[in-house]
């Protein structure tokens, strides 16, 4: 009995913890790379895995936004198992993970929830697969915030 309870526990772990990222010191320089993501235009970053069912369904939601607003905001997926660092940076231990950035008037990046700009990335996360129409609403208000808050 007390070796089925162990397989279970451990069987447990090994399933809640699928699609974490190790904890680990950050690589200075891999916000040069967040640089060079994030656009002068709003982007959506969504966090993901090729092994990820999940993440398969954010992209396809992910690319009806872009087409959407293909001038509007730029749409970027970044594969955790490919840029381990950059999915650190943003404290991405889950996928998939999509957060909307904005570059503010000082260079300074404001991360987005709705309106509300949000200085801590976890408040501004989208958790798990995020459909179309909350996508569509956060933007929206999020180009809105633009217009009336930052000079373009």
């Amino acid at each position: 009995m007390k070796y089925k309870i162990a397989i279970v526990l451990v069987l447990m772990i090994n399933i809640f913890s699928l699609g974490c990222i190790d904890e680990g010191d950050i690589d200075p320089s891999v916000y040069d790379n967040i640089d060079m993501i994030v656009s002068e235009q709003p982007t959506l970053i969504t966090f993901g895995a090729e092994w990820c069912p999940s993440c398969h369904d954010q992209q396809m939601i992910n690319q009806e936004v872009s087409d959407m607003y293909e001038n509007d905001i730029e749409v970027k997926y970044i594969d955790i198992d490919e840029n381990p660092e950059l999915a650190r940076a943003f404290n991405v231990f889950r996928v998939p993970e999509s957060v909307l950035i904005i570059e503010g008037e000082s260079g300074d990046y404001l991360y987005m929830h709705g309106t509300e700009v949000v200085t801590d990335t976890e408040n501004a996360k989208f958790r798990g697969v995020t459909n179309k129409e909350t996508l569509v609403t956060n933007i929206d208000e999020v180009l809105s915030y633009i217009n009336e808050n930052i000079e373009q």
